[in-house]
């Protein structure tokens, strides 16, 4: 199916080409650009020749169709079949059977035996040992000692002695000064003045059919106004002022003195003295004594032991014993193959077509020129 497709499009193509190639040659053999189909006679040149109009435009595009297409498929099938086949049946059989079977019984004896045993025994005998006798001796030694010896050194030292001295400082402090300050404001007062209003009194009428009449009246009275003026008022505001001022203190500070001491100075004078010392040594010095010694000697001595004896038997008994007998039968059984089938389907396939699109011809121009010199 792909090598189908591929080869109607590679057709289409071709198709294509060939007829762009024909319009190509067509346009460019009489000398003209564009479409323009000069006057026969006229060839690319010097000059300029009157064209009475200009053609309609060809052009190809590429356009995409439904056409159906019958290909063969292969399908495989499953095909049932009665079909005779022999089978091997196996039946078993009990059978009993007497049997006879040889054992061994275990039986406990009791069996008289003679073992060399070694039994540890005392003797006496004399041995020899050695022991380190101590010897005691005075004997001169020299050693040193250290004798501490004092006396007395002028030595001078140097010391920091405090005193204390007065400092003049200085600290900033902010002090906050109050000062008038006049601001103009805006100040609102009421005044009662008379006030002369007209007020309309209806008077009843005695015909009822007749319209009421009314009688206007004034009357007097007061209403509070408001009066707006700008006034000239002193208030005190806060101005905060640096101020420096100066303060004695008392700062303890140090003098390096010189001064003399007598110190006492302790030294170690080394001599030499002798004295007599004792002197411990020891010698070595061959005894004998009488010493129990423990030797192993052999003794035969009769001992009885249990042996495990294994006495042959011999037993019957009864035995099931199964065997199989095989049967040959012929039985139809239903066997499935599988099969290959062609069959032709009919389906749609997208083939991409050249096809030529025609435009409406463009207005002609009054003169239409040929490609210049040497084109």
């Amino acid at each position: 199916m792909k090598r189908l497709l591929m080869g109607m499009a590679a057709l289409a193509l071709l198709i294509c080409l060939a007829d762009g190639a024909w319009a190509f040659g067509r346009r460019g053999g009489r000398g003209g650009h564009g479409g323009c189909d000069g006057p026969v006679g006229y060839e690319h040149g010097c000059g300029s020749a009157p064209v009475a109009s200009c053609g309609p435009s060809v052009s190809y595009q590429m356009v995409t169709q439904y056409q159906q297409v019958t290909r063969t498929i292969c399908e495989t099938v499953p095909v049932t079949q009665a079909v005779q086949v022999e089978e091997v049946v196996v039946t078993p059989v009990r059978t009993v059977e007497n049997r006879e079977e040889q054992y061994y019984e275990q039986k406990m004896e009791t069996v008289r035996r003679q073992r060399t045993v070694y039994r540890c025994v005392l003797e006496n005998q004399a041995q020899r040992y050695y022991e380190l006798v101590p010897k005691t001796k005075m004997v001169e030694q020299t050693y040193q000692v250290c004798v501490p010896t004092q006396r007395t050194v002028r030595q001078t030292a140097t010391v920091s002695v405090p005193y204390t001295r007065q400092e003049t400082r200085q600290s900033v402090s902010t002090v906050c000064d109050t000062v008038p300050v006049t601001e103009n404001r805006q100040v609102t007062s009421y005044s009662c003045q008379p006030v002369v209003r007209t007020v309309v009194v209806p008077t009843p009428s005695c015909d009822p059919c007749a319209p009421a009449c009314a009688t206007a009246t004034q009357v007097c009275g007061y209403q509070m106004v408001p009066h707006t003026q700008t006034v000239a008022v002193t208030t005190l505001r806060s101005v905060p002022r640096q101020v420096v001022q100066n303060y004695t203190v008392n700062v303890c500070d140090y003098r390096t003195e010189q001064r003399n001491y007598d110190v006492t100075v302790v030294e170690n004078v080394m001599q030499t003295k002798t004295q007599q010392v004792p002197v411990t040594t020891y010698e070595q010095v061959e005894r004998t004594q009488n010493a129990h010694v423990a030797t192993m000697k052999p003794v035969q001595e009769n001992y009885e032991e249990v042996v495990c004896r294994l006495v042959p038997r011999t037993r019957r008994f009864q035995v099931e014993v199964i065997t199989h007998k095989t049967e040959t039968k012929r039985v139809t059984r239903n066997v499935t193959t599988y099969q290959t089938v062609t069959r032709n389907v009919v389906e749609t396939v997208p083939v991409t077509v050249c096809v030529p699109v025609v435009s409406a011809p463009a207005p002609a121009p009054a003169v239409c020129l040929p490609p210049p010199c040497g084109y």
